[in-house]
Protein backbone atom coordinates (compact mmCIF):
# COMPACT_ATOMS: atom_id res chain seq x y z
CA UNK A 1 0.00 0.00 0.00
CA UNK A 2 1.13 3.55 -0.29
CA UNK A 3 2.48 6.06 2.23
CA UNK A 4 -0.01 8.44 2.98
CA UNK A 5 0.84 12.17 2.89
CA UNK A 6 0.90 12.63 7.00
CA UNK A 7 3.24 9.21 7.21
CA UNK A 8 5.54 10.38 4.10
CA UNK A 9 5.37 14.25 5.74
CA UNK A 10 6.62 12.65 9.29
CA UNK A 11 9.51 10.45 7.27
CA UNK A 12 10.55 13.58 4.98
CA UNK A 13 10.88 15.78 8.51
CA UNK A 14 13.22 13.73 10.21
CA UNK A 15 16.40 13.81 9.85
CA UNK A 16 18.46 11.79 12.77
CA UNK A 17 17.97 8.74 10.76
CA UNK A 18 17.31 8.05 6.81
CA UNK A 19 14.64 5.03 6.38
CA UNK A 20 12.50 3.01 8.50
CA UNK A 21 14.23 1.20 11.81
CA UNK A 22 12.49 -2.18 12.57
CA UNK A 23 11.51 -2.28 16.39
CA UNK A 24 10.71 -5.60 16.43
CA UNK A 25 12.86 -7.59 13.73
CA UNK A 26 12.65 -11.21 13.59
CA UNK A 27 15.56 -13.80 14.79
CA UNK A 28 16.42 -15.29 11.33
CA UNK A 29 19.63 -16.40 12.13
CA UNK A 30 20.47 -18.96 9.90
CA UNK A 31 20.38 -15.97 6.90
CA UNK A 32 24.05 -15.91 8.06
CA UNK A 33 24.98 -19.05 6.81
CA UNK A 34 22.75 -20.51 4.15
CA UNK A 35 24.14 -21.12 0.90
CA UNK A 36 22.85 -19.52 -2.19
CA UNK A 37 23.62 -21.60 -5.98
CA UNK A 38 23.21 -19.92 -9.04
CA UNK A 39 22.00 -23.02 -11.72
CA UNK A 40 21.19 -22.75 -15.43
CA UNK A 41 17.45 -22.47 -16.06
CA UNK A 42 14.46 -22.29 -13.90
CA UNK A 43 14.99 -25.90 -12.03
CA UNK A 44 17.13 -28.59 -10.86
CA UNK A 45 17.45 -31.96 -10.95
CA UNK A 46 19.56 -34.35 -8.43
CA UNK A 47 20.00 -37.68 -9.51
CA UNK A 48 20.26 -39.97 -5.98
CA UNK A 49 21.37 -43.16 -5.79
CA UNK A 50 21.36 -45.91 -2.80
CA UNK A 51 25.03 -47.81 -1.77
CA UNK A 52 23.82 -50.68 -3.78
CA UNK A 53 23.65 -48.84 -7.38
CA UNK A 54 27.37 -47.91 -7.28
CA UNK A 55 28.23 -51.60 -8.20
CA UNK A 56 28.69 -54.70 -5.99
CA UNK A 57 32.50 -55.36 -4.14
CA UNK A 58 34.11 -57.27 -7.45
CA UNK A 59 35.37 -60.65 -6.65
CA UNK A 60 38.42 -61.90 -8.09
CA UNK A 61 39.12 -65.60 -9.92
CA UNK A 62 43.02 -66.52 -10.02
CA UNK A 63 42.11 -69.01 -12.26
CA UNK A 64 41.95 -67.95 -15.02
CA UNK A 65 42.43 -64.13 -13.46
CA UNK A 66 39.14 -62.31 -14.01
CA UNK A 67 37.32 -59.21 -12.35
CA UNK A 68 33.36 -60.12 -12.01
CA UNK A 69 31.81 -56.24 -10.95
CA UNK A 70 28.24 -55.32 -11.07
CA UNK A 71 27.58 -52.15 -13.17
CA UNK A 72 26.85 -48.64 -11.28
CA UNK A 73 23.15 -47.46 -12.45
CA UNK A 74 21.62 -44.48 -10.78
CA UNK A 75 17.85 -45.03 -9.08
CA UNK A 76 15.45 -42.89 -11.39
CA UNK A 77 12.99 -43.83 -8.73
CA UNK A 78 15.19 -41.43 -6.61
CA UNK A 79 15.80 -38.70 -8.29
CA UNK A 80 14.07 -35.34 -7.03
CA UNK A 81 13.51 -31.79 -8.76
CA UNK A 82 13.82 -28.79 -6.83
CA UNK A 83 12.25 -25.68 -8.71
CA UNK A 84 12.58 -21.88 -8.48
CA UNK A 85 9.46 -19.50 -7.67
CA UNK A 86 8.77 -16.18 -7.65
CA UNK A 87 8.35 -14.38 -4.63
CA UNK A 88 6.55 -11.22 -5.96
CA UNK A 89 6.10 -7.76 -3.82
CA UNK A 90 4.28 -4.69 -5.29
CA UNK A 91 4.98 -1.35 -4.12
CA UNK A 92 2.41 1.68 -4.92
CA UNK A 93 4.54 4.97 -4.65
CA UNK A 94 2.21 7.92 -3.46
CA UNK A 95 3.36 10.42 -6.20
CA UNK A 96 2.74 13.26 -4.09
CA UNK A 97 4.48 12.10 -1.45
CA UNK A 98 7.43 11.47 -3.41
CA UNK A 99 8.26 14.46 -4.93
CA UNK A 100 6.36 17.05 -2.79
CA UNK A 101 7.74 15.95 0.48
CA UNK A 102 10.83 13.82 -0.18
CA UNK A 103 13.22 16.40 0.88
CA UNK A 104 15.17 14.13 3.56
CA UNK A 105 13.90 10.28 2.59
CA UNK A 106 13.78 8.96 -0.48
CA UNK A 107 9.90 7.83 -0.12
CA UNK A 108 10.89 5.44 -3.15
CA UNK A 109 13.85 4.10 -1.16
CA UNK A 110 12.03 3.72 2.03
CA UNK A 111 8.91 1.49 0.62
CA UNK A 112 11.28 -0.47 -1.27
CA UNK A 113 13.42 -1.28 1.39
CA UNK A 114 9.91 -2.30 3.71
CA UNK A 115 9.44 -4.40 0.41
CA UNK A 116 12.66 -5.94 0.69
CA UNK A 117 11.88 -6.86 4.43
CA UNK A 118 8.80 -8.79 3.27
CA UNK A 119 10.34 -11.02 0.94
CA UNK A 120 13.06 -11.53 3.60
CA UNK A 121 10.46 -13.01 5.60
CA UNK A 122 8.42 -14.55 3.51
CA UNK A 123 11.55 -16.88 1.89
CA UNK A 124 11.94 -17.60 5.71
CA UNK A 125 8.59 -18.14 6.67
CA UNK A 126 8.75 -21.24 3.46
CA UNK A 127 12.03 -21.90 4.46
CA UNK A 128 10.29 -23.56 7.75
CA UNK A 129 6.93 -24.97 6.64
CA UNK A 130 6.60 -24.12 2.84
CA UNK A 131 5.03 -26.66 0.73
CA UNK A 132 4.62 -27.04 -3.26
CA UNK A 133 1.87 -29.35 -2.87
CA UNK A 134 -0.48 -26.69 -1.16
CA UNK A 135 0.95 -23.50 -3.37
CA UNK A 136 2.75 -25.14 -6.70
CA UNK A 137 2.89 -21.72 -8.67
CA UNK A 138 3.73 -19.32 -5.90
CA UNK A 139 5.88 -21.48 -3.17
CA UNK A 140 8.72 -23.59 -3.08
CA UNK A 141 8.72 -26.21 -0.40
CA UNK A 142 10.67 -26.13 2.87
CA UNK A 143 12.24 -28.15 5.54
CA UNK A 144 9.17 -29.55 7.11
CA UNK A 145 8.10 -30.90 3.51
CA UNK A 146 11.27 -31.57 2.47
CA UNK A 147 11.95 -34.36 5.48
CA UNK A 148 11.55 -37.41 4.54
CA UNK A 149 9.59 -39.74 7.03
CA UNK A 150 12.53 -42.16 7.55
CA UNK A 151 14.35 -39.02 8.78
CA UNK A 152 11.76 -37.97 11.80
CA UNK A 153 11.82 -39.00 15.12
CA UNK A 154 10.15 -37.54 18.26
CA UNK A 155 11.16 -37.66 21.79
CA UNK A 156 12.23 -40.91 23.81
CA UNK A 157 9.46 -39.38 25.94
CA UNK A 158 6.07 -40.85 24.46
CA UNK A 159 4.04 -38.97 27.80
CA UNK A 160 5.25 -35.63 27.48
CA UNK A 161 7.42 -35.50 24.69
CA UNK A 162 10.28 -33.44 26.91
CA UNK A 163 13.48 -33.14 25.55
CA UNK A 164 16.45 -35.01 26.96
CA UNK A 165 20.30 -34.80 25.83
CA UNK A 166 20.23 -38.38 24.26
CA UNK A 167 17.03 -37.12 21.74
CA UNK A 168 19.64 -34.30 20.66
CA UNK A 169 21.94 -37.08 20.08
CA UNK A 170 19.48 -39.45 18.24
CA UNK A 171 18.54 -36.48 16.12
CA UNK A 172 22.37 -35.91 15.00
CA UNK A 173 23.09 -39.92 14.61
CA UNK A 174 20.50 -40.05 11.95
CA UNK A 175 21.98 -37.57 9.45
CA UNK A 176 24.99 -39.82 7.72
CA UNK A 177 25.73 -37.15 4.61
CA UNK A 178 29.08 -34.90 5.08
CA UNK A 179 30.72 -38.23 6.72
CA UNK A 180 27.50 -37.90 9.73
CA UNK A 181 28.67 -34.42 10.19
CA UNK A 182 25.62 -31.62 9.84
CA UNK A 183 26.84 -28.24 10.06
CA UNK A 184 23.60 -26.90 12.20
CA UNK A 185 21.27 -27.39 14.42
CA UNK A 186 17.96 -25.07 13.32
CA UNK A 187 14.90 -24.13 15.78
CA UNK A 188 12.82 -21.88 17.27
CA UNK A 189 13.87 -19.57 20.39
CA UNK A 190 11.39 -22.39 22.61
CA UNK A 191 13.24 -24.97 20.78
CA UNK A 192 16.36 -23.16 21.50
CA UNK A 193 15.10 -22.97 25.26
CA UNK A 194 14.45 -26.67 25.81
CA UNK A 195 17.95 -27.71 24.59
CA UNK A 196 19.16 -25.37 27.49
CA UNK A 197 17.09 -26.68 29.98
CA UNK A 198 17.81 -30.10 28.61
CA UNK A 199 21.42 -29.35 29.67
CA UNK A 200 20.56 -27.66 33.03
CA UNK A 201 18.66 -31.05 33.93
CA UNK A 202 21.59 -33.04 33.21
CA UNK A 203 23.54 -31.24 35.44
CA UNK A 204 25.89 -30.23 33.08
CA UNK A 205 26.75 -26.92 31.82
CA UNK A 206 25.83 -26.30 27.78
CA UNK A 207 28.30 -26.35 25.27
CA UNK A 208 29.16 -23.54 23.32
CA UNK A 209 31.25 -22.90 20.18
CA UNK A 210 32.39 -19.79 18.31
CA UNK A 211 31.52 -18.20 15.30
CA UNK A 212 32.05 -15.70 13.15
CA UNK A 213 28.81 -13.54 12.45
CA UNK A 214 27.88 -10.01 11.30
CA UNK A 215 27.42 -7.41 13.64
CA UNK A 216 25.17 -4.32 13.64
CA UNK A 217 28.36 -2.07 12.84
CA UNK A 218 28.58 -4.12 9.14
CA UNK A 219 31.56 -6.23 10.43
CA UNK A 220 32.24 -9.80 10.96
CA UNK A 221 32.56 -10.62 14.97
CA UNK A 222 33.14 -13.90 16.83
CA UNK A 223 30.38 -15.14 19.19
CA UNK A 224 30.05 -17.68 21.31
CA UNK A 225 27.00 -19.93 20.35
CA UNK A 226 24.97 -23.07 21.94
CA UNK A 227 25.90 -25.75 20.35
CA UNK A 228 25.94 -29.72 20.76
CA UNK A 229 28.99 -32.20 19.80
CA UNK A 230 30.86 -28.83 18.57
CA UNK A 231 27.28 -28.10 15.94
CA UNK A 232 26.24 -24.57 17.02
CA UNK A 233 21.83 -24.30 17.35
CA UNK A 234 21.04 -21.75 15.34
CA UNK A 235 17.54 -19.91 16.06
CA UNK A 236 14.33 -18.52 13.69
CA UNK A 237 11.44 -17.33 14.63
CA UNK A 238 9.36 -18.55 11.72
CA UNK A 239 9.73 -21.89 13.41
CA UNK A 240 6.12 -23.29 14.24
CA UNK A 241 5.19 -24.11 18.04
CA UNK A 242 1.86 -25.40 16.88
CA UNK A 243 3.03 -28.82 15.65
CA UNK A 244 0.75 -32.27 16.63
CA UNK A 245 3.04 -34.13 18.94
CA UNK A 246 1.27 -37.65 20.10
CA UNK A 247 -2.25 -35.83 21.20
CA UNK A 248 -0.72 -32.22 22.02
CA UNK A 249 -1.01 -29.34 19.88
CA UNK A 250 1.81 -27.08 21.02
CA UNK A 251 5.12 -28.97 19.73
CA UNK A 252 7.94 -27.68 17.61
CA UNK A 253 10.85 -29.22 16.00
CA UNK A 254 14.47 -29.19 15.99
CA UNK A 255 16.59 -30.02 12.82
CA UNK A 256 19.77 -31.48 12.33
CA UNK A 257 21.24 -30.12 8.45
CA UNK A 258 24.12 -30.18 6.27
CA UNK A 259 24.11 -26.90 4.61
CA UNK A 260 25.64 -26.92 0.60
CA UNK A 261 26.33 -29.54 -1.46
CA UNK A 262 24.57 -32.76 -0.51
CA UNK A 263 22.75 -30.82 1.55
CA UNK A 264 20.33 -27.95 1.93
CA UNK A 265 20.64 -24.34 -0.20
CA UNK A 266 19.29 -22.15 -1.73
CA UNK A 267 19.13 -21.43 -5.83
CA UNK A 268 18.89 -18.66 -8.07
CA UNK A 269 18.72 -18.10 -11.87
CA UNK A 270 22.60 -18.02 -13.54
CA UNK A 271 21.35 -15.13 -15.61
CA UNK A 272 20.47 -12.98 -12.68
CA UNK A 273 24.38 -12.40 -11.97
CA UNK A 274 25.29 -11.08 -8.70
CA UNK A 275 21.54 -9.61 -8.11
CA UNK A 276 18.92 -11.72 -6.06
CA UNK A 277 15.87 -9.09 -6.23
CA UNK A 278 14.85 -7.26 -8.75
CA UNK A 279 12.83 -3.93 -9.22
CA UNK A 280 10.97 -2.84 -12.23
CA UNK A 281 8.10 -0.62 -12.80
CA UNK A 282 4.70 -2.46 -13.75
CA UNK A 283 1.59 -0.54 -15.22
CA UNK A 284 -1.68 -1.73 -13.55
CA UNK A 285 -5.09 -1.11 -14.92
CA UNK A 286 -6.80 1.35 -13.07
CA UNK A 287 -4.55 2.81 -10.99
CA UNK A 288 -2.63 6.30 -11.98
CA UNK A 289 -0.26 5.91 -8.83
CA UNK A 290 3.33 4.51 -9.79
CA UNK A 291 3.80 0.44 -8.84
CA UNK A 292 7.00 -1.04 -8.60
CA UNK A 293 7.20 -4.68 -8.30
CA UNK A 294 9.84 -6.79 -6.33
CA UNK A 295 10.63 -10.15 -7.49
CA UNK A 296 12.69 -12.31 -6.25
CA UNK A 297 13.71 -15.91 -8.20
CA UNK A 298 14.47 -18.42 -5.53
CA UNK A 299 14.11 -21.95 -4.33
CA UNK A 300 15.41 -24.38 -1.76
CA UNK A 301 17.01 -27.78 -2.24
CA UNK A 302 17.68 -30.90 -0.28
CA UNK A 303 20.11 -32.99 -2.31
CA UNK A 304 20.52 -35.96 -0.02
CA UNK A 305 17.78 -37.16 2.10
CA UNK A 306 20.65 -38.16 4.50
CA UNK A 307 21.12 -34.65 5.21
CA UNK A 308 18.60 -33.78 7.30
CA UNK A 309 16.97 -35.03 10.18
CA UNK A 310 13.67 -33.47 12.62
CA UNK A 311 13.20 -34.15 16.19
CA UNK A 312 9.69 -33.57 17.51
CA UNK A 313 9.33 -32.12 21.02
CA UNK A 314 6.93 -30.64 23.22
CA UNK A 315 7.68 -28.03 25.41
CA UNK A 316 8.59 -28.39 29.21
CA UNK A 317 7.46 -26.11 32.01
CA UNK A 318 9.57 -23.20 32.75
CA UNK A 319 10.50 -22.47 28.88
CA UNK A 320 7.11 -21.46 26.99
CA UNK A 321 6.86 -18.09 25.56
Amino acid sequence: MPLSKDYGLLLSNDELLAGLLENEPKKIQLAEVLPFLPIDGDSLRVERSSSSDFGTEPLFDTVPVTVTEGVASPSTSLAATFQIKGLVQDVIVNDWVNYAISNVNSQVAVQLDAGVRRLLYRFWKAFSEGDSTIYPNQEFSGIKALTPSGQKIQTNDTTNYFLDLIDIARLVGKVTANAGRPHVLFTGPLGYRNIMKAYFDKGIAPEYVTVDVPDSSGRAVSRKMLSFEGIPVYQDDFVLTTETVGGFSNGTSIYAMVLGRQGVYGIIPKSAGSKMIFTKEVLVAGSAKTTLRLYWPVGLVLESDSAIARLQLRPMTGTAQ
